[in-house]
C-alpha cells in the first residue's frame, strides 16, 4: 500500500515505543522516516516538511500523550485544509 520511500511521521511521549515502531518500520523497509515526542513537535515538522517542499506521506500517533493527546493532533490536523487528506494512523 505503501512505498518503501514514503516519509513516516512517528509521535509518541514514549522512548521505547519510538524505538520499536521505529525499527519495525524499518525492518519492513521503510526508510524515511522521523520521530517526534509530542504534538506540539509533530505538528511544527508538519509544517516545516510541507513548506520545504518535502511533506510527510503517513502519521503514526499515539494515543495517550501527556499534554495535548493523540485525538487533539488528529483533530488539530484535519482542521488545517493542507493536510486535510494525510493518511493517520492513531
Amino acid at each position: 500500500m505503501f512505498a518503501k520511500s514514503t516519509k513516516i511521521l512517528v509521535v509518541d511521549d514514549s522512548l521505547s515505543h519510538r524505538q520499536l515502531i521505529f525499527d519495525g518500520l524499518k525492518k519492513l523497509g521503510f526508510k524515511n522516516i522521523i520521530t517526534c515526542e509530542n504534538v506540539n513537535d509533530a505538528f511544527s515538522k508538519l509544517n516545516v516538511e510541507f513548506q520545504g517542499g518535502d511533506p510527510f506521506e503517513l502519521v503514526l500517533s499515539d494515543l495517550n500523550m501527556p499534554g495535548l493527546s493523540g485525538l487533539d493532533f488528529l483533530k488539530l490536523v484535519r482542521e488545517t485544509d493542507k493536510f486535510i487528506t494525510l493518511p493517520f494512523l492513531l
